[in-house]
């Protein structure tokens, strides 16, 4: 595994909200250990949207909450002014950000997908590519697998049945939509249990760090689930897709069957 550059490189966190210079409390502890070690620190309030402290010097890295991509090309600017350069541009923050821009490049590697832009979605378009189901729904970020049955799987497909979930899908994202609609061939990976509070089926997921196309770590994506001895993704097909993807820090989310 390969590290961070140390006192080199600095390190951007959020604060904690509306209480200053407080590190936000889901990131003390690795704010606390960047500065043991002799990282340069700085902390941003994404609700002011500004530094609430001295800017850090050359180049940093940010690891706090995700923004938009249009937030993060603001926050990028901001920094840019103040004498400190983000390792990774808005441009590739965008690519691995929104689906709609990876997809292409990631294509043998991910679920088959079809994406509109916007709100809307074309049936003849969705059955062309999808005889049949299932499916799952997402924007070009995020799902609400959180709400399952009405808002993210679509098991047969008939048009009453997507029409319902992606109403309801579209009334859970509200004004935080990201881009539009992506129907997502439902693949069938290891189960590992049932989220307690929200009864979504978990499957065998991993969260990848990878920094300057380096693995820095892997970890269980779902901490409620039952991994036991299940092997890790192979290094090896890792790096092959790593090697895709022209950014300098970002997480990758793989699952296995």
């Amino acid at each position: 595994m390969d590290t961070l550059e140390g006192p080199a490189l600095g390190l951007i966190f959020p604060s904690q909200p509306f209480e200053g210079r407080v590190i936000d409390e889901d990131f003390s502890l690795e704010y606390e250990a960047a500065r043991r070690v002799g990282f340069e620190v700085g902390l941003y309030s994404l609700e002011e949207k500004r530094l609430l402290t001295p800017a850090v010097s050359g180049s940093a890295l940010y690891r706090g909450w995700m923004m938009t991509a249009d937030e993060y090309g603001a926050f990028y600017d901001r920094l840019h002014s103040r004498g400190t350069c983000l390792l990774t541009s808005p441009e590739q923050y965008r690519f691995c950000h929104h689906l709609a821009d990876w997809y292409e490049t990631l294509v043998e590697e991910t679920p088959k997908s079809v994406i509109f832009k916007g709100p809307n979605f074309d049936w003849e378009r969705l059955t062309e590519a999808f005889p049949s189901g299932p499916l799952i729904l997402k924007d070009y970020v995020k799902s609400c697998k959180h709400y399952w049955e009405e808002a993210c799987f679509i098991g047969d497909l008939d048009f009453a049945k997507v029409s319902r979930v992606t109403e309801r899908f579209l009334e859970l994202r509200g004004e935080f939509l990201e881009g539009g609609l992506v129907f997502r061939e439902c693949l069938s990976l290891l189960p590992i249990g049932v989220h307690p509070q929200s009864n979504l089926p978990l499957t065998l997921e991993y969260r990848v760090f990878v920094f300057k196309g380096k693995i820095l770590g892997v970890g269980d994506y779902w901490p409620q689930g039952e991994y036991g001895s299940h092997q890790r993704p192979p290094e090896s097909w890792l790096q092959t897709v790593i090697e895709k993807i022209g950014s300098p820090f970002f997480a990758l989310d793989v699952a296995l069957d």
